[in-house]
């Protein structure tokens, strides 16, 4: 498997499951985003499919041709999985095996199946075809039907922020992109800071160039001018990733404050030009911002015709304010 290290133990169990010939007729991959969920989800329909490492990238993998493998997913970015897409992998998974010892079907982003597509696949769940692996994955698994989860072997992935993840990280990016040559080792640490030390993350945002948030919080607050060329910038982002990344600044900030009210231990380094602009902002300031964030992420959760650019505009104006309060 060439999908990350931290990747490998739960591999490795999927394996040994099989070679003891204890392998269930379906495995539910799941982990926190950003932790490749998806890519474990490939390296084991390669295995078994009689694939090598990496051939079946994120590109190919929808319309890799074998007759003996599905891959399922959402039409688009958002889409929810519809009843006739499941209706498609059951006609499938009936099918006797034509090249490989057993058949292989994805579902990628399982928790976007509809109540109808998710009803389909229970049936499909209750009375499993003998010669076939169902694989689905999920990076919200509390999503899905509790009747889902309860046919499903749980292979959930154990996030572990360690120098290995980093090294994988990097070794990517040399093969891949020429972004990190330009990235300071103080940058590419602010970046695993933000987005939580989860390594797909990591590595999508530096392959799309983007940026730290920390200097367009820090001029947004300096010079209230930039909010404007901020917001435009931010707008190309994917916003609940975005609202994350914020909401881990204001968690630092707020355990600073306090413990530098205590007396005890300072800031980090890379904090300071952040608390620098905001010395007047109070805990309780900070607390109703992070409270702003989370209605933010609620909000965006819990309907699909969110004006995203009003919440951002909404947001960036809130911020500016705690340089005042």
């Amino acid at each position: 498997m060439n999908a990350g290290p931290w990747l490998q133990p739960a591999y490795d169990r999927v394996l040994q499951s099989a070679r003891m010939d204890q392998l269930a007729h379906a495995i539910l991959v799941h982990g926190t985003p950003g932790w490749g969920e998806a890519d474990l989800a490939r390296a084991i329909a390669e295995h078994f499919i009689g694939l090598g490492p990496g051939e079946l990238n994120a590109q190919s993998a929808e319309y890799f041709a074998h007759p003996d493998f599905h891959w399922l997913q959402p039409e688009a970015p958002g889409k929810q999985i519809k009843v006739d897409q499941i209706r498609i992998l059951r006609n499938f998974v009936l099918q006797t095996c034509q090249k490989s010892d057993r058949k292989v079907a994805v579902i990628l982003d399982a928790h976007m199946m509809n109540m109808n597509a998710a009803n389909a696949l229970l049936k499909t769940l209750e009375e499993p075809p003998g010669e076939c692996l169902l694989i689905l994955s999920t990076n919200s698994h509390q999503d899905l039907l509790p009747t889902i989860r309860s046919r499903c072997q749980s292979l959930p992935i154990r996030p572990a922020y360690d120098s290995a993840n980093i090294a994988w990280i990097k070794a990517q990016l040399k093969t891949g992109s020429s972004n990190l040559v330009a990235m300071t080792a103080d940058d590419f640490d602010i970046l695993l800071f933000e987005f939580g030390g989860a390594p797909m993350f990591v590595l999508q945002a530096i392959q799309r160039g983007e940026k730290s948030l920390l200097p367009d919080l820090v001029s947004c607050i300096a010079a209230p001018g930039q909010t404007g060329r901020v917001e435009q910038t931010w707008r190309k982002l994917e916003l609940d990733l975005l609202l994350s990344r914020w909401m881990r600044y204001l968690n630092v900030l707020m355990q600073v404050q306090c413990r530098t009210q205590a007396g005890e231990w300072g800031p980090d380094n890379f904090l300071q030009p952040l608390i620098k602009v905001l010395v007047s902002a109070s805990s309780a300031d900070l607390l109703a911002f992070w409270e702003e964030l989370c209605w933010a992420r609620r909000l965006m959760h819990s309907t699909s015709n969110t004006n995203q650019t009003l919440l951002l505009g909404r947001l960036l104006l809130r911020w500016c304010e705690l340089a005042h309060s």
